[in-house]
């Protein structure tokens, strides 16, 4: 009888997991989906960045009236554009982020921060540094916009002479 009795609640749970199962690859689908659509919307600027990138593949001498943001520049200032995590929960991520912003960058004092993500902004203020913009309470692509004024309006009036995304 109680052979029964297991191999019957054995069932059962090997069915409640198949619903489950399915319920997951529902939701895995639709975020796929939504992955796959939210790409394609992006082919025009991949097409435009192929198009800058063939264009120095070529060796074509690059007109600085043209495009302004690759002319040389003698500002003084890096901007150092770090993005991270909100939250402590990625591992080491954001220690070996920190770790590498540290190898190559905070050696100069000559720079500037805009941050991506909430460690990062706490990192920049831990260790004095000198934070233009903190995007880390809006969305991404809600702050690109902004962030790119900020990249433009200073390599052109020569403030900095490098930025990096880190």
């Amino acid at each position: 009888m109680a052979n029964i009795r297991l191999i019957k609640r054995r069932i059962r749970v090997s069915k409640n997991i198949a619903q489950v199962t399915k319920a997951m690859q529902m939701v895995a689908a639709s975020k796929m989906k939504k992955a796959q659509e939210k790409a394609v919307s992006q082919k025009p600027y991949a097409q435009k960045i192929l198009e800058l990138v063939s264009q120095f593949s070529k060796g074509k001498e690059i007109d600085p009236v043209s495009y302004p943001l690759f002319k040389k520049n003698l500002g003084k200032k890096n901007l150092i554009i770090l993005v991270s995590t909100n939250k402590g929960l990625c591992g080491s991520l954001n220690s070996n982020l920190f770790r590498s912003l540290n190898d190559w960058f905070l050696k100069d004092a000559e720079t500037d921060f805009a941050t991506f993500g909430e460690k990062g902004r706490l990192l920049v203020l831990r260790l004095g540094k000198n934070l233009v913009a903190d995007f880390s309470s809006s969305l991404f692509l809600n702050s690109v916009g902004a962030l790119l004024n900020l990249i433009v309006e200073g390599y052109t009036k020569g403030i900095y002479k490098v930025v990096y995304l880190v």
